[in-house]
């Protein structure tokens, strides 16, 4: 499963490369641009609302961790 997750972050840098490409090509029809630019910006939110779950996470663990050294 380790393998399996290295490999996906390895070829997501170029999955957001060929969609940023499709996005900028004069010979991709505005169909395919703008289902570029979904794909985008729905992995973008996507992102930043997992790393807000973490960051809040965090936050909890610190505060758990500060009253259990009370």
């Amino acid at each position: 499963m380790e393998f399996t997750g290295n490999r996906l972050r390895q070829l997501s840098s170029k999955a957001v490369e060929t969609l940023a490409r499709i996005m900028d090509s004069e010979e991709a029809t505005p169909t395919e641009q703008t289902r570029a630019a979904k794909i985008v910006l729905d992995s973008a939110f996507q992102v930043a609302s997992q790393q807000d779950i973490l960051d809040r996470l965090d936050e909890l663990e610190k505060e758990a961790a500060e009253q259990n050294e009370s």
